[in-house]
């Protein structure tokens, strides 16, 4: 997937480096349109389904419980870095907004 600056591989990175079994389970609440839109009007561009994904793994980690801070850098850590820490930040905040 590629946000703002090339995020790839970070599904697989997040799903499996952090031990999510499941990635992509939808919620009642969630709102993907919103989601891919908040992240586009923000600069990010790539593949929906990717980000989805990304997001969908940032609401099952907090469903286990991870904190702020554990969220920001799973989602840095996993993007090779490509991205910078508070545009990790804004993806987990868009994800517990509009899809947990």
């Amino acid at each position: 997937m590629k946000f703002k600056k090339a995020i790839a591989g970070s599904v697989l990175g997040l799903a499996l480096g952090i031990g999510v079994a499941t990635a992509g389970a939808a919620t009642a609440q969630a709102d993907e349109g919103s989601y891919i839109d908040d992240l586009s009007s923000a600069g990010f561009y790539g593949d929906s389904g990717e980000a989805l994904a990304v997001g969908y793994a940032v609401c099952d980690l907090v469903g286990e419980g991870y904190s702020q801070d554990e969220l920001f850098d799973a989602v840095y850590v996993t993007t090779d870095e490509s991205i910078t820490a508070s545009d990790a930040q804004y993806i987990v905040e868009s994800a517990e907004i509009f899809l947990c």
